[in-house]
């Protein structure tokens, strides 16, 4: 059976598209965590929702930092690549020819033609492997970043009294408080007072009433 090109293009970049996807949930988790001073390892998550969750990030962050990064990074290699093939053309050493009584032999040689022909194919490597090294680190910066300004924009949002909030009802208390909900996990829910971050265990909590639009504040 014969595959298509396309096909094999789609089976190469499937499983890459889901590693960053993957990469972008998990580490936009790390930076809304971080950015409410929370341990990750109370709140872990889990490969489905950390892909859900970086298609969303991906779209949030945007394609465009993105895309101009691999671009840059691709013309740099781009150009590396037509330096090695020029060196190596045979109607390159014609030009050399026709300018080599005005170029120092030593840089004109066979064996300095070489010597830059293997450099800038080595150099071409090195950037390849620099490019697919540098992007996934890139992107995790920019999905940490944005789950620490999500995180900054909660809080300030609940400091000025708009915004989703809830009313939690804790087991022994009188009255509820009012918390600004931020996640939860099979064990524990987090919750920002206005001060600082609470973690309380499921069976801690009697009930949590989350109101959509109106002001916390006016209580």
């Amino acid at each position: 059976m014969v595959e298509s090109p396309v096909l094999k293009v789609l089976l190469a970049v499937v499983p890459l598209l889901s590693t960053t996807l993957y990469l972008m949930g998990l580490s936009y988790h790390e930076g809304l965590l971080s950015g409410f001073g929370l341990e990750s390892s109370l709140f872990p998550i889990s490969s489905d929702r950390a892909l859900l969750q970086g298609f969303f990030i991906l779209i949030i962050v945007g394609f465009e930092p993105i895309i101009y990064t691999f671009f840059i990074l691709l013309l740099v290699f781009l150009l590396l690549v037509v330096a090695v093939l020029v060196a190596l053309d045979s109607r390159f050493k014609k030009v050399k020819q026709k300018v080599s009584p005005y170029i120092p032999k030593k840089l004109i040689s066979d064996e300095a033609t070489n010597v830059i022909g293997n450099g800038a194919t080595s150099i071409s490597y090195i950037v390849a492997v620099f490019c697919i090294i540098l992007l996934p680190f890139y992107i995790s910066y920019l999905s940490v970043q944005t789950g620490i300004n999500h995180a900054e924009e909660t809080i300030k949002r609940f400091e000025k009294g708009t915004g989703s909030w809830a009313e939690l009802y804790e087991k022994g208390a009188s009255t509820p408080t009012s918390v600004s909900e931020i996640l939860c996990s099979s064990q524990h829910c987090a919750f920002w007072n206005g001060n600082e971050s609470v973690v309380l265990s499921h069976e801690s909590i009697t009930k949590t009433v989350v109101h959509k639009k109106s002001n916390h504040n006016e209580k």
